[in-house]
């Protein structure tokens, strides 16, 4: 390798440990404002999938970026798990039971 690489190689990564330090120091994105989720219906409705086993906890988290610490604040959510529940309960009383499909 020559000199004039070796030199760039050099420079990239002290770009690289400058940035890493920039974002180390950056504060983290606020977290969601819990009332606005509240009427957010797809979040509602993917936390209704969540409750009934339908969606896995790692795909709602992924899909709306929570970290660990959010997970916690929404599941003391008492308003939010109500609104879900609900939503979960009309969900199932939609979907047609066979029974009484057949006995129609």
């Amino acid at each position: 390798m020559d000199a004039q690489a070796q030199a760039e190689i050099d420079r990239l990564k002290s770009e690289v440990a400058e940035l890493r330090k920039a974002l180390g120091n950056k504060q983290q994105l606020s977290p969601p404002n819990l009332p606005s989720l509240r009427d957010n219906f797809e979040f509602v409705t993917d936390m209704a999938r969540f409750s009934e086993g339908i969606a896995t906890e790692s795909a709602v988290r992924k899909k709306h970026h929570f970290d660990e610490a959010t997970w916690e604040r929404l599941a003391s959510d008492e308003q939010l798990i109500e609104r879900a529940t609900h939503r979960a309960h009309r969900g199932r009383e939609a979907t047609p039971n066979p029974r009484r499909v057949v006995q129609a």
